[in-house]
């Protein structure tokens, strides 16, 4: 059933959650390439509001430390070992559709080569309440999906995340990452004597040691990758010992910062920058310090979906719920999308490194 709503007198026909599902294919994909790389398997319980941990194919069994959070502080008087689940986020942002939205052109164009909308210069106000829709659930989908990107990298990087869910208390879930696996290099990369290849041995050793695993991937700002390819005993080792011509085993490239950036491979290791940066409660922040290197070799994480706490979603498990609220006191039409996450490492001591290895 189309949703039928009266502007002024106007009958309008609008998209309803199952139209957007499909028309919403022309927005800009969203980036997931984290998510992807390092949590690759998916897992959905139905009927939970929580993350049964032991259902899960870990290195070893996970028993996380969960305490409640106050004015961004962790209560670990009040936490707890969780030895068999922990309850997943809820996040259910929402915007307001209005047709003084300003519509991004490039989605304009990509809409009207559907049909969508016609190709006149002034849009009618249905149109303009139906390009509203397909941006409006573009943009919940990307906050969930930022919220999960940032779930992924703390975990990455501090083998630790908070749970933030809208209208609910953040909670820390710190799953015990060996304190040895924290580490920053005594001399700076950026030093004329510092060593970055035996700097990064040690880190691999440390992951044997702690993980029982050796690094498939190296993640960092391209700060750090400058400094590290423009080191001394890097070129003595990777450019020197090919010949005094030798180019660098990394391809010349411009940084970039909408995702992920593959710079090459080493001995087995794929080099990786990420210099984006994400907005949470209006504030710009890097995923990634500026300063941080991480060795990695967990490359087999869990995106976890729990229940959904809507009625017309029966107790189901989904990336996104998307419904809409039509208000006649004060009018408006608001587009809720509902989900609830939890990124679960697969071995939580499989990353070692931290921030500090540049000035």
């Amino acid at each position: 059933m189309p949703l039928n709503i009266t502007i002024s007198n106007q009958p309008l026909e609008l998209f309803t959650p199952n139209e957007l599902a499909i028309v919403s294919k022309v927005v800009k994909p969203i980036n997931t390439q984290v998510l992807d790389m390092f949590f690759p398997n998916s897992v959905a319980f139905n009927n939970r509001d929580d993350v049964p941990l032991e259902s899960l194919s870990t290195t070893e069994p996970l028993a996380p430390f969960v305490s409640p959070m106050a004015q961004g502080k962790a209560l670990t008087q009040n936490g707890n070992y969780e030895r068999k689940s922990v309850q997943a986020a809820y996040l259910k942002p929402a915007v307001t559709v209005t047709p003084q939205n300003v519509f991004d052109l490039t989605l304009l164009a990509r809409i009207r080569e559907t049909g969508i909308i016609g190709n006149t210069t002034q849009l009618t106000l249905e149109e303009k309440l139906r390009v509203a829709q397909i941006s409006g659930f573009d943009y919940l989908h990307r906050s969930i999906i930022n919220r999960k990107v940032l779930m992924g990298i703390d975990i990455l990087t501090t083998g630790k995340t908070v749970i933030i869910g809208d209208d609910a208390p953040q909670r820390l879930v710190d799953f015990g990452r060996h304190a040895d696996l924290k580490w920053a290099p005594s001399v700076k990369w950026g030093e004329a004597n510092a060593t970055p290849v035996t700097d990064i041995e040690t880190l691999n050793g440390l992951l044997a040691k702690h993980g029982g695993v050796s690094a498939t991937d190296a993640l960092m700002s391209s700060k750090v990758f400058t400094s590290m390819v423009k080191n001394a005993e890097f070129k003595e080792r990777f450019v020197v010992s090919n010949g005094a011509n030798a180019p660098s085993p990394f391809n010349p490239q411009f940084n970039k910062t909408d995702g992920m950036q593959y710079r090459g491979e080493i001995d087995g290791i794929r080099f990786w920058t990420f210099d984006e940066s994400h907005k949470l409660s209006g504030t710009e922040k890097r995923y990634i310090d500026a300063t941080g290197f991480y060795l990695i070799a967990d490359r087999s994480g869990y995106q976890a979906q729990c229940m959904i706490q809507h009625l017309e979603a029966n107790g189901t498990a989904m990336e996104f719920f998307d419904y809409q609220v039509v208000q006649s006191d004060p009018s408006a039409i608001k587009l809720i999308t509902d989900s609830s996450p939890l990124l679960v490492p697969s071995n939580v001591n499989g990353v070692a490194g931290g921030t500090g290895f540049v000035a």
